[in-house]
């Protein structure tokens, strides 16, 4: 019986000297390859990447540590805004972390070309990375992880720093290079703008596990949010309430109000401040049958 792609057993993972997650347990149930963390935070993703250990609990990858799964080659990761070594050449960076996982001599010069043709990087396998583009290097980071001929990638966002042009033909050459991996891909707060290749998404607000299920099950609920407030919510409830915004408290920062038609999510913001605190995060309520925590 396969493992589960993605299974936190009371993980608590730290970073910058506070909890970022805490008490998290999942199973990211069935035959699910594909899966998508919305607004999780990046203590999670540096966790799942084996770069950060959890403090407590259990982080498993088709239940192995993420760590193990490096070390064996059979994990690879791609942080799209990292910094790459600026001297190599595509192809040499892609031969090198190719080396650096591990992979048999005789093996690299094919997973190489594969992986240039899969990011459409064949024309710039020569251009070294202080002059390639933006886009290059951006898809070089991809490259290198696919040249590794690891089973399971873990992504950080696609779209990350990307205006909505450029991140919809980039975001369709990932998903069609991934398509036949296991892949965890962590998203930003706001669904995928492109491309429906997820078959789980898990949802997160502040750390905490939101809603989970399979993306034709998911919806944004029509105009509703969660706010989070750097203090009590206490004026914020009340002035929300007389503007017709139905705030329902689920602690005492915390809220979930459905804003009117005509009403922008700057609203939030300039409410706030009105009642002398600040927004400190704002996401899409998604609810599926059975989903929502």
């Amino acid at each position: 019986m396969t493992e589960p792609l993605f299974h936190c057993s009371d993980v608590r993972v730290d970073r910058l000297f506070a909890p970022e997650v805490d008490g998290l347990t999942l199973t990211v149930a069935g035959d699910a390859s594909r899966v998508c963390l919305l607004g999780a935070p990046r203590a999670l993703l540096l966790a799942a990447a084996g770069q950060l250990l959890p403090s407590r609990g259990q982080l498993r990858i088709r239940g192995s540590r993420p760590r193990g799964l490096l070390e064996r080659g059979e994990l690879a990761t791609a942080f799209f805004t990292d910094l790459l070594e600026s001297s190599r050449t595509v192809e040499d960076h892609l031969h090198a972390s190719a080396e650096l996982a591990g992979t048999e001599k005789d093996r690299r010069e094919a997973l190489v070309l594969e992986a240039l043709t899969r990011m459409k990087l064949e024309a710039f396998r020569k251009t070294k990375l202080e002059k390639a583009s933006a886009m290059v290097r951006r898809g070089t980071h991809l490259a290198a992880a696919l040249a590794t001929g690891a089973d399971t990638l873990v992504l950080s966002d696609p779209e990350e720093d990307l205006d909505s042009e450029a991140a919809r033909g980039f975001v369709l050459t990932v998903e069609k290079a991934i398509a036949d991996k296991d892949h965890l891909v962590f998203r930003g707060r706001q669904m995928p703008s492109v491309g429906g290749a997820f078959d789980h998404v898990l949802v997160f607000s502040g750390g905490t596990l939101i809603a989970e299920g399979a993306p034709a099950e998911l919806a944004l609920a029509k105009r509703t949010f969660f706010v989070r407030l750097s203090s009590d919510a206490a004026a914020f409830v009340e002035r929300s309430a007389a503007r017709g915004w139905k705030p329902e408290s689920l602690g005492p920062s915390y809220l979930r109000v459905t804003l009117p038609n005509d009403t922008g999510t700057h609203a939030a913001f300039a409410l706030a401040e009105e009642a002398g605190t600040c927004v400190t995060e704002l996401s899409p309520v998604l609810v599926a049958s059975g989903a929502l925590k």
